[in-house]
């Protein structure tokens, strides 16, 4: 271990916000197309492409008349807030408001470890350290150039940011592989009980037999026959869970809504029956679906089976509405929240003065389609080893998460060395 500046280390700190352009248009068009990366862009180390906003071709080669961002660069938050990292996975992007480009110098920072540095807890305290400001708190860049820190030798540096990287891999391919099956489930889904193109006897589409539908009043369109329709209230597919825990004597995970991120869960925190939060007050069930009741908060959390973290350590906030699902209903209670229609639903009937939700009374009003027996069955047969699946690639990836949160401290601390 040496010690240095991150000025004689850093072949690039480079700071574009007196030439970025803010469009404010979220959404791409002909003109303004390529994607420009804001502070809100950079989340839990990693970048959210879904928050960046688009600007110009003109625009974009003002903004990168210094140097042009590339596959590899490190980015930085400088305020608001400080210290959030991630590695730039893709050229052709623009780099906007409140974060450095940062790049380690040939055979001196490997840019790996640079990633996985910034990310360690001594720094992140450092860099709160050194942040100021009344209200919004931001890094001065000569400060930040000056920061002494101490760094592996070179050859260190490859292997720890190696290693690292390749736990920060199967995370993103357990991702991938969920937001893959998702597309799948959500497909098919949409075809069978949307379009009523799920297949009917030889194969053949349900659809093309017209003198098996009927028409329904209370959703003002035809229905296959022997098809109901109910609410998700109140219904025969699923129920809702109660707020209630058993009494536990050791220590639980308490999950609010804001540790589901997508189809990961976060860290959690621990509770004891006695002293917990009075939100924390929602017991997890095999064969259940969650959903976050606040407007415009899309947190869905599918348990299964397999999820044993969760249903014999895991308390749930009352910030969740809960589904019992019978064992041939799971997939398609699932599938019928993962759909954008029950969001969009959802954040219709949400009401409140400050912070607007959806309660039991408003749940009445959101109408669920119920399948006959054998079509229910046939879409759980094909689409419940998918949820499966996905639920397997979330537990995994929580344990590599805990994984690289107890390495990482160790590798750069010197407690642990890699061979």
């Amino acid at each position: 271990m040496k010690k240095v500046r991150l000025y004689d280390v850093l072949d690039d700190i480079l700071d574009f916000s007196s030439k970025a352009t803010y469009s404010g248009r979220n959404n791409m068009s002909l003109e303004r197309n390529i994607p420009t990366l804001s502070a809100l862009s950079v989340f839990q180390n990693y970048i959210d492409y879904s928050k960046c906003y688009y600007v110009s071709l003109d625009e974009y080669k003002k903004m990168t008349e210094k140097r042009i961002p590339k596959i590899g660069d490190i980015l930085i938050t400088k305020e608001a807030p400080v210290g959030r990292v991630a590695m730039l996975d893709k050229n052709g992007i623009a780099i906007g408001r409140r974060l450095w480009l940062l790049t380690g110098k040939e055979n001196i920072l490997n840019n790996d470890y640079l990633l996985y540095f910034l990310q360690w807890d001594k720094t992140q305290q450092l860099l709160r350290n050194i942040s100021n400001g009344s209200t919004v708190k931001s890094i001065n860049l000569n400060t930040f150039r000056n920061l002494e820190v101490e760094i592996h030798t070179y050859y260190e540096q490859v292997k720890i940011g190696n290693l690292l990287n390749l736990i920060d891999k199967k995370i993103l391919l357990n991702n991938k592989i969920n937001d893959n099956l998702t597309s799948q489930i959500l497909n098919i889904y949409e075809n069978w009980f949307i379009k009523f193109n799920f297949p009917g006897k030889n194969s053949e589409s349900y659809k093309k037999n017209r003198k098996k539908f009927v028409y329904n009043e209370v959703i003002n369109q035809e229905l296959p026959i022997n098809w109901e329709i109910q609410s998700i209230f109140e219904n025969k597919l699923c129920e809702i869970i109660s707020p209630g825990i058993d009494v536990f004597n050791k220590e639980k995970k308490y999950y609010a809504t804001k540790e589901i991120q997508s189809m990961n869960i976060g860290e959690g925190e621990w509770i004891f029956y006695k002293n917990r939060k009075s939100r924390a007050n929602m017991q997890p069930q095999s064969n259940s679906v969650w959903f976050a009741k606040m407007k415009n908060s899309i947190k869905h959390l599918f348990i299964t089976r397999n999820m044993e973290f969760m249903l014999n350590k895991g308390v749930l906030s009352t910030g969740f509405c809960g589904l019992k699902c019978k064992d041939n209903s799971f997939a398609y209670i699932a599938s019928f929240v993962l759909h954008p229609n029950f969001e969009f639903q959802k954040d219709a009937l949400s009401h409140g003065a400050t912070q607007q939700s959806i309660n039991n009374e408003d749940l009445k009003n959101i109408k669920l389609i119920i399948p006959d027996e054998e079509t229910l069955n046939t879409y759980h047969k094909l689409t419940n080893p998918m949820f499966c699946k996905i639920t397997e690639n979330t537990c995994e990836t929580r344990l590599l998460i805990n994984l690289k949160k107890v390495l990482l401290p160790l590798l750069m601390n010197g407690q642990v060395t890699i061979r």
